[in-house]
């Protein structure tokens, strides 16, 4: 019986050596990011930064956010060496627009140490590009434009081939029943193409075109012309087909949001852009 305290200590002992430490070794720095070509599939990237001098095992990672409806996360594991940096990409869900909860987002890390301990840990990431607040922003105001009068460009594009003059490509609302109005500003210029206004590249297109129920549809023509001819251009596009449109949103109750939203072509109409930039530009 003398021996029972003894062995019970041991497994009290025992059992505390092998909880896993609680937070990330000191010098590990999380960070969330998002690069331009990355803002269509609404993939964030999750930086960890290893500022501690041993290698760190990474196993799994997820963004967490009210602003978000569920977790973001990544399973893939891998090992960051001490002094580097790995950037894990995630596919953010569907924004939550006037969450109930305004805490701020999290990153859940679980990881392995140089020595084998296993641990998981939750921090607040810093957003050195404030994305998180401009994805939000985005989100909402195309989802208050989709309950109004949803936006979309035309599935043809008209241009001569040879001409080296202005295509055209027609942008087009059609309100919902559920009413609310929006106004179509203007429509910007693209990386790749400069919108066209009495006969000259501009920065912007001014449209001034307000839709309601019960229009049937509202549009309006785009003319643009390349805003640049070197191949790579294309080669490397990534936004340049997607028109930054100004609008105005008016809901049934009268509140209002103003800002940009980005209007994609069909797969048919880039590829008809494309042909239309070699065409003008020689090539």
């Amino acid at each position: 019986m003398r021996f029972a305290p003894i062995l019970a200590a041991i497994l009290v002992l025992t059992g505390c050596s092998a909880a896993p430490p609680v937070a990330l070794p000191d010098g590990v720095t999380i960070a969330v990011l998002q690069n331009r070509s990355d803002y269509a599939s609404r993939t964030l990237e999750i930086s960890v930064t290893n500022g501690s001098p041993d290698p760190l095992q990474l196993e799994t990672a997820a963004f967490d956010s009210p602003r978000f409806t569920e977790p973001a996360e990544w399973s893939r594991g891998t090992t960051l060496a001490a002094s580097a940096t790995v950037n894990l990409r995630v596919i953010l869900p569907s924004s939550v627009c006037d969450p109930d909860d305004d805490s701020d987002p999290t990153v859940t890390v679980s990881f392995v140490t140089v020595d084998g301990a296993r641990g998981r840990d939750t921090v607040v990431p810093t957003d050195p590009l404030d994305r998180l607040a401009t994805i939000a922003r985005d989100d909402c105001l195309g989802q208050a434009v989709a309950a109004v009068a949803p936006l979309e460009m035309a599935e043809s594009l008209a241009w001569t081939p040879g001409a080296r003059a202005p295509a055209q490509l027609g942008l087009f609302a059609t309100p919902n029943a559920a009413g609310g109005s929006l106004l179509i500003e203007s429509v910007d210029r693209t990386v790749l193409l400069s919108v066209v206004a009495d006969g000259k590249p501009v920065e912007s297109l001014p449209i001034d075109l307000r839709v309601a129920a019960p229009d049937v549809k509202g549009g309006a023509g785009v003319d643009f012309v390349p805003a640049r001819c070197d191949p790579h251009a294309v080669a490397e596009d990534k936004r340049g087909t997607f028109f930054p449109v100004h609008v105005t949103v008016t809901d049934k109750h009268g509140a209002e949001q103003s800002g940009l939203v980005y209007v994609p072509v069909t797969d048919e109409v880039r590829v008809a852009i494309y042909d239309y930039i070699a065409d003008y530009c020689g090539y």
